[in-house]
This record gives structure tokens, sequence and C-alpha cells, in this order.
């Protein structure tokens, strides 16, 4: 196979990959904002999809508060989680983990993501590499645990993140609405 066919043949497969993610997930997102958590938390497939609905509706129920930002970012996670899963036919094919293996042995790949706010590490003593379905769901709930910490759970310093995240996105994407509507009375 040559560079180019191993190239084309990898983008192939990540464009798929991603594909197939936003359909599934992005049909949830779509249903939640139609629907509502307690009407897919009946009707979702059995497993992380459904755990993740039964988790949103109990956090809407709740109408905020720092049980409710937990149990709303323990829902996103098993959306993660469900999203990984789907992607690991993509990490199973043999050129574009050789390729990811190749580039971790040369230190090109940084697993470590990088915010406004600080950086989201690999946890210690993760093996492996984002070919693995442990190795990404791990890194996932390090995101989840630190943008909970920093950013959704009620405090002044999340609403500091809230905003910075806010003037963050606005600038990457051009637009300046917020994300995020802050409550009257916190802080901002």
């Amino acid at each position: 196979m040559t560079i180019e066919a191993a190239a084309n043949h990898m983008i192939g497969k990540l464009i798929g990959g991603q594909i197939t993610v936003a359909t599934d997930v992005g049909s949830y997102a779509l249903a939640y904002q139609k629907y509502g958590a307690e009407t897919l938390a009946r009707i979702a497939p059995e497993g992380l999809v459904r755990q993740a609905f039964e988790l949103q509706a109990r956090a809407d129920r709740l109408g905020g508060g720092d049980e409710a930002a937990l149990l709303g970012m323990q829902a996103a996670f098993n959306i993660g989680v469900f999203e990984q899963r789907q992607l690991q036919s993509m990490w199973n094919d043999p050129v574009l983990r050789f390729a990811a293996q190749a580039m971790q042995g040369i230190g090109m790949l940084d697993t470590d993501i990088h915010t406004p706010l600080g950086d989201i590490r690999t946890p210690d003593g993760l093996t492996g590499g984002p070919w693995d379905l442990d190795y990404r769901v791990g890194i996932a709930r390090n995101g989840f645990d630190f943008m909970y910490q920093n950013v959704f759970k009620p405090s002044p310093l999340s609403t500091f993140g809230q905003n910075a995240m806010q003037r963050f996105f606005g600038d990457v994407w051009q637009q300046n609405q917020p994300r995020w509507k802050p409550k009257p009375g916190d802080g901002t």
C-alpha cells in the first residue's frame, strides 16, 4: 500500500467513524431537545443511552444545583462512552491502528487536551493508545471530571469557567451569544 493510499484509507475511516457517531449521538441530542429526558429514559434502548437519559431526567427534575450538575455530567459521560464504543470499529482497522501506534511511538500523538482553564491529562497508569476503548474512556473520564469541577459545578469559579469557555468558543466560532445563561444572582 502506498503512503497516499494509506492516507486516503485512514481519512475515509476517520470521516466514516465521525459520521456514524454524529448520526447516533446527534439524533439523541435532537430527540432530547424535542421530547426531553423523561420520555427518552422510557423509550431508549437498554444500556448506556437509557442510563444516560435516566440520569439526565433526574438532573432535570432537580432543576439545578450541585447534585443536578453531577448527574448531568454522569449522563454526558455515559453518552461519551456510548460514542467511544461506536468508534471502536474504526479503531480496529489495522492501517489506522498502525498509524496511531507509529505516531505515538515517535511522540507525535499528544493525548492531553489543552483548554483555556487548564490541561486535561491522560490518567496516570493508563497504557495503550487511542485504539483502545479503555484508554479513550479513561481520558474521557478525566475530561468530564475536569469540566464538572471547572465549568459546570455551581460555584463562583465555575461561573468564571463558564464565562471563559463562552469567550473561548465565541472567539473560535466568531459568535458572541452566550452558550450558557447564568442564573440571576450567580455572581456574573
